[in-house]
């Protein structure tokens, strides 16, 4: 999602370099977890298209004030929901250093979400009243 936002938001210099950032960081963890798969001899599964994920994506604004907002919200959740599911695998796990690598991951899911849900305010909020928009439209 970091790269699809910096191919459509270009004309965003602080949103650019914070997912050019985030990028490197979460192909950083592919590469490890990729490493444990094949160490373990687990097949890689084929890419699925999630149905829940494509229908909130129908659901974003099309200003594109609200478009970079919405965005920014759906990869907070997205990144959310996955500290929550690397938790569980960690929680599942002997203390071992693949629970030290589980934990280390929730840690920077939970960074990231911090992260969106930082650059959704700047890119919504100009005003007070701007914030107060925003959290109904949070609430909606």
């Amino acid at each position: 999602m970091a790269l699809s936002l910096v191919a459509h938001f270009r004309d965003q210099p602080g949103l650019i370099e914070a997912m050019v950032d985030l990028a490197v960081e979460e192909f950083h963890h592919y590469r490890e977890i990729i490493r444990m798969l094949q160490a373990t001899s687990v097949a890689l599964l084929p890419d699925q298209k999630d149905p829940d994920l494509n229908k909130l994506n129908q659901c974003l604004g099309q200003g594109s004030q609200h478009l970079l907002c919405d965005r920014l919200l759906l990869a907070a959740i997205i990144e959310r929901r996955v500290a929550e599911r690397f938790g569980l695998i960690a929680d599942g796990l002997n203390a071992s250093q693949s629970d030290a690598f589980y934990r280390a991951i929730v840690n920077s899911e939970a960074r990231h979400w911090c992260l969106f849900m930082k650059l959704a305010g700047k890119a919504y909020c100009a005003t007070p009243a701007d914030e107060v928009a925003l959290v109904a439209r949070l609430n909606k």
